[in-house]
């Protein structure tokens, strides 16, 4: 092979692999902003739930 065709090759493995990056920098960014989304939900979830246990135990109290 000629060092013509290996800086081509070279220069062509570069591209590719800098487009590799781009999209995994891209679905890093989608994971991260899923990962809040679901820990906001679970937030969110977890005070209903400590209101629906509140109101049990109140409804509760009140049959004894």
């Amino acid at each position: 092979m000629d060092p013509e065709t290996a800086e081509e090759i070279k220069r062509h493995f570069n591209v590719v692999a800098e487009g590799l990056r781009s999209e995994i920098r891209t679905v890093v960014e989608g994971l991260e902003g899923l990962r809040e989304g679901v820990t906001a939900e679970v937030k969110l979830v977890r005070e209903e739930l400590g209101a629906v246990k509140a109101l049990i135990r109140l409804s509760l109290g009140q049959l004894s």
